[in-house]
């Protein structure tokens, strides 16, 4: 199974990434992603304060598939006790997505690395995650950055343009 993970990962890491493009709501995008998403609810407090009316042009399963593995990084940086906040700001032509967590974070030369493909700080991980969710957000016309300090937590900012 973990040959199998790293193979697919790989294998979408390589390909073009295809994109179906609409409008979406934000909410339900993150509702959505966080669905998904396991985690222990009596250890890590999940906040989403996300402008209900706010809409982006997105392919909603790629954007999902981004929102997830920044989350499940998020919880999986936590140790004990933490949070995971998502917000929104909104200007006249982009969405910006934020995704704070309290967990481990991450030094300086971390940040500059976190979208490089195999680059990962996990025992059991591929370092594909973020690389290919920087792909998946470029292809939106968008982008994806981090700013993060060590045993502080971690920021991920993400723009995409902005739907009426």
């Amino acid at each position: 199974q973990s040959l199998d993970r790293v193979l697919n990962e790989l294998l979408e890491f390589t390909r073009p990434v295809a994109l179906t493009m609409k409008p979406g709501s934000c909410i339900a995008l993150v509702e959505s992603a966080v669905s998904f998403l396991s985690y222990d609810h009596e250890r890590i407090e999940l906040d989403c304060t996300v402008d209900p009316a706010a809409r982006a042009l997105i392919d909603e399963a790629r954007m999902q598939q981004v929102l997830l593995n920044i989350l499940m990084n998020a919880v999986q940086s936590i140790e004990g006790d933490g949070t995971i906040q998502i917000g929104l700001t909104l200007s006249d032509q982009v969405v910006l997505l934020h995704i704070e967590d309290t967990g481990r974070g991450m030094d300086a030369e971390e940040c500059s690395q976190a979208f490089s493909p195999f680059f990962t700080t996990k025992e059991k991980g591929t370092g594909l995650g973020l690389a290919i969710s920087e792909k998946i957000v470029a292809g939106h016309g968008g982008e994806i950055r981090v700013a993060s300090t060590l045993g502080q937590g971690s920021r991920f900012t993400i723009q995409l343009p902005r739907a009426e």
